[in-house]
């Protein structure tokens, strides 16, 4: 049985761009002196919205606005943005969706405007009907818009499917009453995205496989049950 939606999440998921997020990161640790971070750092830490995960490396948001750091950090991420590729396996995944009738959307906390010219430049637009992006450069979450789709009736949630890279992927799959694939290669560790009770895939490639065991109507029986990978 296939899903009625397939709804994906962008950076981590889509994109391989973790060690330029770490990157963009260690630049503005750099210019506060604060301790740099790993990439492994990045993945046992990361969090969305962000703005924790920030002040656990020493941001002080008393003295310095979280909004402006929010703007000043995708800035300099839209610069080295160019650099990053899709992730491994992507246009053979949203490839075989499009053959088997699959409807596609993205729902990211990436800004729309940069979202849509970068889905432009990697050549994937096409795959998608509907791409939603957050309206500002301040870095929220995704949970309300999430509702706001599934409540908007312009999709057939009966069967849906989220398929992200974090913790925050999986409450936005249960804001709209979707299962949900969680890929270990992008920003959460393995052991992160476990703790979620969600299935955990290695890479992308395992999609068509694991869909039959993860489309379920009811999500508060499905995370009852272990379908780790």
């Amino acid at each position: 049985m296939n899903p009625s939606l397939l709804i994906w999440d962008f950076n981590g998921t889509i994109l391989n761009d973790g060690h330029l997020l770490v990157a963009v990161n260690n630049e503005m640790n750099r210019m506060r002196d604060l301790p740099e971070i790993t990439y492994d750092y990045y993945r046992e830490h990361f969090s969305h919205p962000p703005k924790p995960f920030y002040e656990k490396q020493g941001y002080n948001f008393d003295n310095e606005d979280y909004g402006e750091i929010s703007r000043i950090f995708l800035e300099r991420y839209e610069e080295l943005q160019q650099e990053a590729e899709l992730m491994p396996h992507v246009i053979e995944i949203l490839t075989w969706a499009k053959e088997q009738g699959i409807p596609q959307i993205i729902l990211s906390a990436h800004k729309q405007d940069m979202l849509e010219r970068h889905l432009q430049r990697l050549g994937i637009m096409d795959f998608f009907s509907h791409v939603s992006g957050e309206s500002s450069h301040i870095i929220g979450g995704k949970v309300e818009r999430a509702k706001a789709l599934a409540e908007s009736g312009a999709f057939d949630f009966s069967h849906a499917v989220l398929v992200g890279d974090t913790d925050h992927d999986f409450h936005a799959a249960q804001a709209m009453g979707a299962a949900c694939i969680l890929c270990s290669a992008g920003h959460q560790t393995v052991e992160r995205l476990k703790a979620t009770g969600a299935v955990v895939i290695s890479d992308l490639s395992q999609i068509p496989h694991i869909l039959p065991t993860v489309i379920r109507k009811d999500v508060s029986t499905w995370k009852q049950k272990n379908y780790s990978i």
